[in-house]
């Protein structure tokens, strides 16, 4: 018998996500599209 595991613990990269605007006054970067995980978690934007 196999017990549940561990699962969402991976990071995952998205392509062709488009920056829709930059708010430096309130350090905010709008994306167009849904990115995945929890609300309010930390994600990484690469160039």
């Amino acid at each position: 018998m196999r017990l549940a595991g561990r699962m969402g613990n991976k990071q995952v990269k998205l392509i062709n996500l488009k920056v829709v605007k930059i708010l430096p006054e309130q350090n905010l970067i709008l994306v167009s599209g849904s990115i995945p995980g929890p609300k309010n978690s930390t994600i990484i934007l690469q160039k």
